[in-house]
């Protein structure tokens, strides 16, 4: 199978799972399905290098370095899968960017974020038990992200130190 984007059409290859999710999932200790895998996959943009072993973007051709962690934002017993992988090409100057997918009603996972972000931190109040999460980055103001019973929000800026949300002057 050439190193493609993933997509259903070649989500497998002839020995069972898609390469790029072998790879992408190898340092990861889950019982998420190979359609949860799929699902995650195909958001993010992401291909098998020529080596068969790099993960990198389809956009920059460059390596993203993907890491996923499971953690159980809300204590249902099933855990919420962050992404962090980028690169200074398709994340600016953070280098990174995060997604966190959450399961919907009908039990299929949801990208949420999906933009540059150094990491989270739980912070502040929480909604149906998920906290509200405040996403690093460089410089010294970090938004803080709401659960409103569907998806997280823009809720407000953490400022790390005086004036560190304000903006440049022109």
């Amino acid at each position: 199978m050439s190193a493609g984007i993933l997509t259903a059409a070649n989500c497998m290859s002839s020995g069972g799972v898609d390469p790029l999710i072998e790879v992408l999932f190898a340092a990861v200790d889950t019982e998420l399905s190979t359609a949860d895998k799929l699902d995650i996959a195909a958001v993010l943009g992401l291909k098998l290098g020529e080596d068969g072993r790099t993960v990198i973007d389809a956009s920059c051709e460059m390596n993203a370095y993907p890491t996923i962690t499971l953690e159980d934002l809300n204590d249902d017993g099933s855990p919420e899968v962050f992404v962090q992988a980028g690169n200074v090409c398709n994340s600016g100057f953070t280098g990174s960017s995060l997604w966190l997918f959450i399961r919907d009603s009908a039990g299929r996972l949801q990208a949420n974020f999906g933009f540059a972000a150094l990491g989270y931190r739980r912070v502040g109040n929480q909604v149906q038990g998920f906290p509200d999460l405040e996403l690093g980055g460089p410089g010294f103001c970090h938004p803080v992200w709401h659960w409103d019973g569907t998806g997280y929000v823009f809720l407000r800026r953490i400022e790390e130190q005086p004036g560190g949300c304000v903006p440049p002057v022109q």
